[in-house]
């Protein structure tokens, strides 16, 4: 049976704290929290939602569409 268990989380920001803090809060569950530049993505998001939680699931979303890989983004 395939593992279907995350181990790697991409976050759409390049903010070093936040990357810092995800990085401490997930340790002990063996999840690899990386920014979107730590995977080469080098793009700045337009925010065109009306809504935090909009803009949100806009970067997260815009960062899937390139690594197809799980993204969080606030």
């Amino acid at each position: 049976m395939e593992d279907k268990l995350i181990r790697e989380i991409i976050v759409a920001t390049n903010n070093k704290n936040k990357i810092k803090e995800l990085k401490k809060a997930v340790e002990k569950f063996s999840i690899s929290i990386k920014s979107q530049s730590e995977c080469g993505i080098d793009i700045e998001v337009e925010e065109t939602g009306t809504t935090f939680e909009e803009n949100a699931y806009i970067k997260a979303k815009a960062i899937n569409d390139i690594l197809n890989k799980p993204v969080i983004a606030d």
